[in-house]
């Protein structure tokens, strides 16, 4: 459906009053009506002209920008470890690479776990030697306070280490998931 556009030119076919002629004050404030609702409607057109005009070239713009960058990132090749990538199979890669502050973190997390279950044989060790007096209540709650402690912190160290090896498995996952895609898109080197 559309529709037409009518303009008012009437206001083209009036008389202006001559300089020193008897004005009529109820025809002028009607003119001034007139002038300013031309106004207003020239404005309304040419902003309507004006964003059809923007919305038809940014179209245009944006599709030659598409094909240009596509027609850029097929010819594109990129060094990406020891691997050649295409510039968008590049970019592809580096949203699947892993962390290396994940990987930092699990190395400082493993080498903290390292010393603790270091610290739990010391524990065992010192408890296997330990002298009990089995007729004195105070060598017998030391040595249960010894056990305690053993057990607890070998309680902490078993569920910080499922809680490592699960992110362990997670942080091994997305490394396959990366060199598993570089070895499907991109051609070692």
């Amino acid at each position: 459906m559309s529709e037409h556009l009518k303009f008012d030119t009437d206001f083209l076919d009036k008389d202006t009053p001559q300089k020193g002629g008897n004005i009529d004050r109820k025809k002028t404030v009607s003119e001034d009506n007139v002038f300013k609702q031309n106004w207003k409607n020239i404005l309304i057109i040419g902003g309507v002209i004006l964003f059809f005009s923007w919305v038809i070239f940014s179209g245009d713009s944006s599709s030659t920008n598409s094909n240009s960058s596509s027609s850029l990132t097929a010819n594109d090749t990129v060094t990406v470890g020891k691997y050649s990538c295409s510039s968008y199979n590049a970019s592809k890669a580096k949203s699947l690479k892993p962390s290396d502050l994940i990987s930092n973190q699990l190395d400082i997390e493993k080498q903290n776990l390292d010393r603790r279950s270091q610290a739990i044989k010391v524990s065992a060790s010192s408890i296997d030697t330990d002298y009990v007096n089995e007729y004195s209540q105070a060598s017998i709650s030391a040595h249960n306070a010894k056990v305690n402690n053993h057990n607890t912190m070998l309680d902490t160290l078993k569920r910080d280490l499922q809680s490592f090896d699960t992110k362990t498995s997670q942080f091994n996952d997305q490394v396959d998931a990366y060199n598993n895609f570089l070895d499907k898109n991109c051609t070692k080197k």
